[in-house]
This record gives C-alpha cells, sequence and structure tokens, in this order.
C-alpha cells in the first residue's frame, strides 16, 4: 500500500497507515523503530524481504512510466494531470539543466541521506516541470495511454484517481528521450530528494575512488548518480500550484492591537469577513500584490504600502526577480517585523494549504496569527530558478502531492520495482 510523501504525514497518520497493511510503504519510507533497534537499517531490512517475497517485483523491461492523476482542485473542477516517470542523471545545480526554486532545510536532508544508505533505493520521484509549449512531449504520453489500458488504476484515500503505464515500446522511448533533448527542467517538489541524491552521489564517488565525469565517458555510469523523477509540461492543464499559507506562534509581547499595529506600518490593512478576504487574494491579478490576515477570529486585507515597497532594505537586497514575489514580501514586511529579524523562522512558522486548517490552527490557540497568500504564478518560479536564485521556504505547492512507492527505484542493482 502506498501513502502520501513522508514529510506531509503526521505522527498519528503514521501509526494509522501501519495498521493498515503489514506491506505499506510506510514501513521502508517513514518507519517506527521497532524495540529501540536503528529505524533506518530496519528500513532496510524490510525491503529487501519484501523484495525476497516478491512483494515486490522488478519490472523485467526497460520502461517509462506514463501517469495520470484525476483530482477536484480547490475550486472544485475536475482536473486530470499528466506526466512521465523516468530516470535522470544528477547534476550539480549550476552546472547541467536541473534548477530549484527553494531553500531546504538540512534536517531532512539528513533524514533521506540515511534512509537511502540503508536501503539503496529512492521511494518517492522528484517532481519536476519543463516547457512544452509546442506539445511534442504530451503528444508522446497522449499516443503512450492510448496504445492500452492502465497496468494500474486505483483510487487513494483523498479521493485521486491514478493510472499508470509501463511504456516500454523502444520507439515511443527513444522519441521521448530525443523530445526531452536538452530541456531545461525545474523542481517543482522534492528539493530535499534531489539534494539527497547529489549528496549521495558524491559520497559514493568518494567511497569508490571515482573521478569527474571524464572517467566514465562512452561508458555507463554508476547507477548512483541517477535518481527518478516525475517530468510535468508547464502547460498541461493539470498543473495545479497553491499557497502554503503562514501560521505564526510564539510572536513576542503579542497583542492582537500590537499585530495590527505592526502590519498597518507596511500595509494598508482593510477589515473583511473570511470569505471576501480569501476571495480577493485568489481573485488577484499577479502583478497586483495582496495577501490576507487572520489576527485572532478577525480577517484582514493587506495591501503593501507603495513607499514601504521601495525603500524596505530587505527587499532592496533581494534580487529582482524575488522582490516582486508575495512570499517575499510576505517574508520581509510581515514575518520578520512579527517574529523579529533575528528569529529562527521554523520557531515561529507553520504552513499549511488548507485555509480550513489554518483557521483550526488559530482556535485551538496553537497560532495566533495567519497570514494567506496568493499562488506564486509558474512563470515567476521559472524566472528565479534560471536566476540562480531561491525563493523563501515552502513558496509553491503542487497539488496533488505525489505517492510514494508507486514506482521504486533500487540504486543498489540498477533496478525498478
Amino acid at each position: 500500500m502506498l501513502t502520501p510523501p513522508y514529510d506531509v504525514i503526521s505522527p498519528e497518520q503514521q501509526k494509522e497507515y501501519y495498521r493498515w497493511s503489514d506491506h505499506n510503504i510506510i514501513r521502508v519510507d517513514y518507519n517506527i523503530a521497532e524495540n529501540g533497534g536503528d529505524k533506518y537499517a530496519q528500513a532496510g531490512e524490510t525491503l529487501d524481504k519484501w523484495i525476497a517475497e516478491s512483494i515486490l517485483v522488478r519490472d523485467p523491461r526497460p520502461a517509462i512510466y506514463v501517469l495520470e492523476e484525476y483530482f477536484l482542485d480547490w475550486e472544485g473542477y475536475r482536473r486530470v494531470r499528466r506526466g512521465f516517470i523516468a530516470l535522470i542523471k544528477v547534476e550539480k545545480f549550476g552546472e547541467g539543466s536541473v534548477y530549484p526554486h527553494e531553500k531546504t532545510f538540512p534536517k531532512h536532508k539528513q533524514d533521506r541521506l540515511a534512509l537511502t544508505r540503508a536501503t539503496g533505493a529512492w521511494f518517492n520521484p522528484v517532481f519536476s516541470i519543463f516547457p512544452d509549449d509546442d506539445g511534442e512531449i504530451a503528444g508522446i504520453l497522449c499516443d503512450a495511454v492510448e496504445k492500452d489500458f492502465p497496468d494500474e488504476n486505483f483510487r487513494s484515500p483523498d479521493g485521486v484517481r491514478h493510472s499508470l503505464w509501463s511504456m516500454t515500446d523502444e520507439k515511443l522511448i527513444n522519441k521521448l528521450v530525443c523530445a526531452m533533448g536538452d530541456k531545461d527542467v525545474f523542481i517543482a517538489d522534492g528539493h530535499h530528494r534531489y539534494e539527497t541524491a547529489l549528496n549521495y552521489a558524491a559520497e559514493m564517488d568518494d567511497k569508490h575512488g571515482n573521478g569527474g565525469d571524464a572517467e566514465f565517458a562512452g561508458a555507463e555510469e554508476p547507477d548512483y548518480r541517477y535518481t527518478f523523477m516525475y517530468f510535468v509540461g508547464m502547460s498541461d492543464p493539470g498543473l495545479s500550484v497553491l499557497s502554503a499559507h503562514r501560521m505564526l506562534k510564539s510572536i513576542p509581547d503579542y497583542s492582537e492591537q500590537s499585530v495590527l499595529d505592526k502590519l498597518s506600518a507596511n500595509f494598508d490593512v482593510e477589515r473583511k469577513d473570511r470569505s471576501s478576504a480569501l476571495r480577493i487574494i485568489s481573485t488577484a491579478d499577479e502583478n497586483v500584490h495582496v495577501m490576507a490576515a487572520q489576527v485572532g477570529s478577525k480577517f484582514y486585507v493587506l495591501r503593501p504600502k507603495k513607499e514601504v515597497l521601495e525603500n524596505n532594505r530587505g527587499l532592496g537586497a533581494l534580487h529582482d526577480t524575488l522582490k516582486e514575489l508575495d512570499v517575499s514580501i510576505c517574508e520581509e514586511l510581515a514575518v520578520k517585523p512579527l517574529i523579529g529579524e533575528d528569529a529562527n523562522p521554523l520557531d515561529h512558522i507553520g504552513f499549511e494549504v488548507d485555509p480550513v486548517r489554518v483557521v483550526n490552527g488559530l482556535k485551538t490557540g496553537e497560532y495566533q496569527v495567519a497570514i494567506y497568500l496568493p499562488p506564486t504564478p509558474v512563470r515567476r518560479m521559472t524566472e528565479v530558478a534560471v536566476a540562480h536564485q531561491v525563493m523563501p521556504h515552502k513558496s509553491t505547492y503542487f497539488f496533488p502531492k505525489l505517492l510514494t512507492g508507486l514506482v521504486i527505484y533500487r540504486i543498489s542493482n540498477n533496478n525498478i520495482v
């Protein structure tokens, strides 16, 4: 059985997935240490056991996997996202065609690296997007899915229907590989996993005494220099980007009035009811900076003052591609004034996509203030990436999340299972 990515699974959900099945992927990708043992070593033992018992089976043929996800977006419209899963050689940022756009947390990379060392496997592909304005890749994927019924077709608990095709036709595979050619690839989700793949490859090169790329010119490279990735065209009609709203806690000298005073220094603040405030930010033009704040049970629309945008030192120090982003404006003009310039953001900020859960987070008293943001347009994201800049943490949320365990890349044997 499959799960969402480990970093969106709560401790309660982790235990629930354990109860669902003895063969749930949670027991490998995000396991609970048993009898005080090493959880990473136990994950590796479990994976080896499942392969030995044919719980997991290697695909005997070279394949690219075409994945369709049918879902309702947050406005209630039916959408279909179509992409493909394939291996990609990992490259250092700035030295190839793979571009990041977000900052990452060291703790997550340490955890994923320990798991990779113990299992020799990747369980959730990096999610990337690429330009396909002429629809060539979309046409190839369409040809692949129209040839046959999917190999797998099921609905996950979140209501998303997943259809997976194993594309083994050599002509189609070669056509797809050639069409991708030198296309730029932008990481949409999974920066931690990609950076972990880079770190793992460097570690294995050191371990085996391997040198640079020239050493493998004309020869097969080690399998650890690859990871697997889910590729979706930027023009795919099912590509859905949401906002990760900011929830703030442990605000120094907190009171509703002090929060409003600090926000009013940088924003024109207008009191609104909840539905009106959220509707304003969801329908705003991408060039009009607007966000909403919840302070206690009250909602406000925030519009940054022109003179503040022009004169704020924090924004002024940013690259041009970053200073126009709502997430940057939020960080410099709302978050920092409330928690303190020198505060560690991780001690004060929670991220949530679902506005209902944001409201509940404030109702329970866990958080004191919420800032609701409009989604970051894909165009803005790619501009930042091409400029070799990175956005603040959790600047984008691509919906729906990819399932863990749908396809597994076993690095140590160069196998996909």
